[in-house]
């Protein structure tokens, strides 16, 4: 859960960062406009701090990615970031540390632990410093004495300020002279009246959230700074440009001359005193269609800044981008246009256009054209309405086969639905496999959320199933036993085997389903219990063809496929050498030893198959 949130809290510095670059760049742009427009755009910045989400949107200004660092970028054997800027990827990424092979943990997962540590270190720090400085200051003012409603006088006080939240008092010196009284009081009403003490209270408590970030310390100070001098706008905007000479005399006066890090107080004289006389002298009431533009270049910046870049995800399913009329297909090889079904006339065939059941668009074979992928339905004299898949090219509502995706498509799907094809196509389009993280994956498939794809049917070979799918064997049922997570390859992403057996043959284990996670799929490879049992916590386990032939090995998985790595094996009935280990013949009582020293291992933790044990066993890593 932590690691999640401060995760996340990198995800938002990164683009509240972004945000900051384009204000202050915007300010200068709007230095002769009035103050309350620049003070306008640091909103967009709190609500980027603020808020772990957004919407997406054609005019978003932002160049970089909403969530430029996986989730999941801990557990990555090679991690990496993905800004949407190559300089700034190429940057980070080279510095981040690759998984070292066969460790217990990445190093970026220490990493990012001792990362965590001093981010909550550095909050209880700055958040300790002000509350002290909080209880001081309300120790000052115990003798305040109630002038007029929320209005308190104190004594020996350096500069007025506005202080709480839900009732804001106002606190002012006993040494203002009437005439700095009425401009410090205005000026501290105003703070109230756009309830600034409670932006302000917000903005130190992001500022402690974020406090690693310098420019956020920069977009603190810098919004406090346009806060003020949009009071002091206000107030002459109020008492007119002849009191321009005596408030500032006043602002001079009460100076604090030091900057306040707490989220209070409101101080009168808090800022670049220099700054805001300098913006009060020359200080102009704007005329009306420079008021107006400067609101239109504000609300475009804060639209544009708010919202996301839209995500290329490479698929839309949407309609629009296809006429409603009557679509014609022509199919095509390598040798150029070929007629491929008895009942398609000159190579081509016309779809009814309410007959697409649906398709997507997207550059489907990485070479920078837009594909088609189209569900239809058709007929002919042999079939009625059977659902159909093509793959094809955009051009003017004219396709071309896509031939070898086709084959890709049939041979990894053969005999499935068309919305399973489809859906393996969206993923393919999309860029975006399934979770990256593999105990996401394997939990969904031990809870039977998604499917996987498994051996365990050997006469159709793979095959895409459910996990409880496997309970079913025709006349017989099976019933789950257990679980372990250990990693049976080295590759330092664990596998999940699961024992099962006949209903009646309980609690003695029949068949072993090994789960493996690769490219973001989930594949099961299906042993009988002799096949692979006393599992030990290194990924060695025993296998047994017969009493003289068996052995320890370990698993090795490729592409669609599962292999013994044998350590040690035996086989009596060969002529010569009948004991081996790691390849090489060696004499019986060898063999002997080295076996009994693999029993002596530690065995592998079995979880009786729960929901429970589910639950804290892959959401605990």
């Amino acid at each position: 859960m932590l690691d999640r949130l401060f995760l996340q809290i990198l995800n938002m510095s990164f683009n509240a960062s972004v945000v900051i670059l384009f204000v202050l760049f915007v300010r200068i742009l709007l230095k002769k406009a009035p103050k309350v427009f620049s003070y306008s755009l640091w909103s967009v910045v709190l609500f980027r701090l603020i808020c772990p989400f957004s919407f997406e949107s054609i005019f978003s200004i932002l160049p970089t990615k909403a969530n430029p660092i996986s989730q999941d970028i801990v557990y990555a054997p090679t991690p990496k970031i993905d800004t949407g800027v190559t300089v700034i990827n190429n940057a980070i990424n080279q510095s981040l540390p690759a998984a070292a092979p066969h460790a217990s943990v990445n190093s970026l997962q220490v990493w990012a632990f001792l990362g965590e540590i001093v981010w909550l270190a550095g909050i209880v720090i700055l958040l300790s410093y002000n509350i002290v400085s909080l209880l001081k200051l309300k120790k000052r003012l115990r003798n305040a004495v109630c002038e007029d409603n929320n209005i308190y006088i104190v004594k020996q006080l350096d500069t007025p300020f506005v202080m709480g939240i839900f009732r804001p008092r106002i606190y002012l010196p006993n040494t203002l002279s009437a005439e700095e009284n009425q401009y410090i009081l205005l000026h501290e009403q105003t703070h109230i009246k756009h309830f600034d003490h409670v932006v302000k209270l917000l903005s130190f408590f992001v500022l402690c959230l974020y406090w690693f970030n310098p420019l956020v310390w920069v977009a603190f100070f810098i919004s406090g700074r346009d806060m003020e001098m949009t009071c002091d706008e206000a107030v002459i905007k109020q008492l007119g440009n002849t009191v321009k000479k005596e408030y500032s005399s006043s602002l001079l006066a009460l100076a604090t001359g030091r900057r306040t890090v707490g989220g209070t107080p409101l101080a009168f004289g808090e800022g670049d005193t220099k700054s805001r006389i300098k913006n009060i002298l020359n200080y102009k009431k704007p005329g009306f269609w420079a008021v107006i533009v400067a609101l239109i270049v504000v609300v475009g910046i804060c639209a544009g800044l708010m919202a996301n870049p839209i995500t290329r995800s490479g698929l839309s399913w949407e309609k629009p981008t296809l006429a409603a009329q009557d679509i014609k297909f022509y199919w095509t090889d390598s040798n150029g246009k070929t007629e491929l079904e008895s009942d398609f006339e000159d190579n081509h065939v016309t779809v009814p256009f309410d007959k697409i059941v649906d398709y997507a668009t997207g550059d489907c074979n990485n070479d920078g054209k837009e594909d088609v992928v189209i569900l239809i339905q058709y007929s002919n004299s042999e079939r009625s309405f059977i659902a159909s898949r093509v793959y094809l090219s955009q051009g003017n509502n004219t396709f071309d086969y896509q031939r070898e995706l086709m084959s890709e498509i049939d041979q990894k799907y053969h005999g499935q639905s068309a919305k399973e094809e489809l859906n393996y196509v969206r993923e393919r389009l999309n860029g975006t496999p399934s979770p990256q993280n593999p105990f996401s994956a394997y939990k969904d498939v031990l809870q039977n959320k998604t499917e996987f794809i498994t051996t365990s049917y050997a006469e159709s070979g793979t095959k895409t199933i459910y996990l409880d799918q496997l309970l079913k064997g025709g006349l017989e049922t099976y019933k789950f036993l257990n679980f372990t997570v250990l990693d049976m390859d080295g590759d330092e992403v664990p596998e999940i085997v699961i024992q099962y057996c006949l209903t009646n043959d309980y609690p003695y284990p029949d068949y072993v389903e090994v789960l493996h996670y690769s490219d973001g799929t989930v594949y099961g490879y299906n042993f009988s219990y002799r096949g692979l049992y006393s599992l030990k916590s290194d990924g060695t386990f025993n296998w047994s063809n017969g009493a003289d032939d068996n052995g320890y090995a370990k698993l090795r998985f490729t592409l669609n496929n599962c292999e013994y790595d044998n350590i040690a094996y035996c086989e009596p009935n060969l002529p010569g050498d009948s004991y081996f280990i790691d390849g090489q013949a060696v004499t019986e009582s060898e063999y002997q030893a080295f076996m009994e020293n693999q029993e002596n291992k530690k065995d592998a933790i079995w979880y009786d198959f729960t929901k429970e044990n589910i639950d804290n066993q892959l959401s605990a890593n």
